[in-house]
C-alpha cells in the first residue's frame, strides 16, 4: 500500500553500489535520470513526477479534511527536504542555475510545510497561500527539467 493512500504518488528509488564513471559522466547520468523521473517515466501507478504537483495541490484546492491531515503535511516536510537535496546536489557539481531553481523550490515547499504545521489548514485563505507556493515550485520544476533536458 506504498503511496496508494488518500494521496497516491509517493515511490522510492534505492540507490546502490559504485561506480568507476568520471564526475561529467555522473552529471549526465543524473540528469537524464532526473528528467525521466520528473516526465513521469518510471513504472509507479501514482501521479509521477512533476505529475505530482496537481494531486498534491488539488488537495488544497478541493479537500479542507484532507489538507488539514497529517498525509499533507507528511508530503510537503518528504518532499521539502528531497528539493534541497537536488540543489546541493547541482551546487557540488557547478550547476548554478539549477542550483538556484531548486533552492527557490526548496524555499517555497519549506514554507508551505511551515504553514502547513503553524497554521490552521482547514481555512480557505491558508490553504490558498500553500496551494499558491505549490504551483511556483511547479513552475519552477518544469523550468529545471527543461534546462536538464537541454544539458543531456
Amino acid at each position: 500500500m506504498l503511496g496508494k493512500r488518500e494521496i497516491p504518488i509517493l515511490s522510492v528509488l534505492t540507490v546502490t553500489g559504485c561506480t568507476d564513471k568520471s564526475e561529467e559522466q555522473i552529471l549526465h547520468d543524473t540528469l537524464k535520470l532526473a528528467s525521466n523521473h520528473l516526465r513521469g517515466g518510471e513504472w509507479c501507478d501514482n501521479a509521477k513526477g512533476l505529475e505530482a504537483y496537481p494531486a498534491l495541490i488539488r488537495v488544497f484546492d478541493e479537500d479542507p479534511d484532507l489538507s488539514s491531515s497529517w498525509n499533507a503535511e507528511y508530503f510537503l516536510g518528504t518532499y521539502g527536504a528531497l528539493k534541497e537535496y537536488a540543489c546541493r546536489y547541482f551546487e557540488k557539481f557547478g550547476e548554478s542555475r539549477l542550483a538556484g531553481l531548486y533552492r527557490s523550490i526548496f524555499d517555497a515547499w519549506t514554507e508551505a510545510f511551515r504553514i502547513k504545521t503553524c497554521e490552521d489548514a482547514s481555512l480557505p485563505e491558508v490553504r490558498a497561500r500553500i496551494a499558491s507556493l505549490l504551483r511556483s515550485a511547479y513552475e519552477s520544476e518544469k523550468e529545471a527539467v527543461n534546462l536538464m533536458e537541454k544539458s543531456i
